[in-house]
């Protein structure tokens, strides 16, 4: 039995939606085909009794695309011995170049191109920054990466909601303190605004607390009470970075 289809289309990627209706009077089902790269025509969908073929052919194209292009784990890339805050600046200020770049895509309403990205190995860029904490304060692989992850959340932040950001003098300030802070254990001008960070980096890698009778994104009590309990900690981070440009650098 023939049936329309929705169609969409953007570029190499195809998505297709169907509502399959049976004779026996049960509830139609949606089902959705996507594609990339490949032709949509002559495309059928038909039923079958055994998945198992479907199955073992997809395991067997994963492991063929593995041999291809093996993983090669973080902990295992040969990187330059790195020591200090040097490594950790390169990772913000890629991050940052992304963010910008991705930024100024959206405001000109164009859909962004990975030919127009900015071309960083972001995966050796924060495996060398971990390595640089660890080398640099003696903490575990698990505490660096952590330590590193708050860094380039607030540098980013800030890039997101504090407009004074945009000052190329105030964001290097800002990075050099951060980075002093958080990676060589100083005591700095904005140790406020770090602090206040730190508590509110805290709060938001907790997951909102949810109960059995609105469990995920069903319990909108839960994630409303997590954004108001969130919002009075980034007023309070904003506020302490904002005294921060005004104390240190009228």
């Amino acid at each position: 039995m023939k049936q329309e289809a929705t169609w969409r289309r953007e570029g190499k990627l195809w998505a297709a939606r169907v509502e399959i209706r049976s004779d026996t009077g049960n509830k139609p089902v949606t089902v959705i085909v996507t594609g990339r790269g490949v032709s949509s025509d002559g495309m059928t969908l038909r039923s079958v009794d055994d998945l198992a073929p479907y199955w073992d052919g997809r395991e067997q194209l994963l492991s063929t695309l593995a041999a291809k292009h093996p993983h090669v784990r973080p902990e295992d890339l040969e990187l330059p011995p790195t020591h200090g805050v040097e490594a950790a600046r390169t990772l913000v200020e890629a991050t940052l170049a992304e963010q910008f770049w991705l930024t100024g895509e959206l405001r000109r309403c164009r859909r962004p191109s990975p030919r127009h990205r900015p071309n960083f190995d972001m995966g050796r860029l924060w495996e060398a920054a971990i390595r640089a904490q660890m080398d640099t304060t003696n903490q575990s692989r698990g505490q660096a990466k952590q330590v590193i992850t708050a860094v380039a959340n607030q540098i980013s932040s800030l890039a997101d909601m504090a407009e004074w950001f945009n000052d190329t003098s105030l964001r290097q300030a800002a990075i050099d303190e951060t980075l002093a802070y958080w990676v060589l254990g100083q005591d700095t001008a904005s140790s406020p605004a770090q602090q206040a960070w730190q508590r509110l980096w805290e709060l938001r890698q907790r997951p909102p607390t949810l109960t059995a009778d609105a469990p995920g994104i069903n319990n909108l009590n839960a994630f409303r009470e997590r954004a108001e309990t969130v919002a009075p900690l980034e007023d309070a981070w904003l506020s302490a970075w904002r005294e921060w440009v005004d104390t240190s650098h009228a």
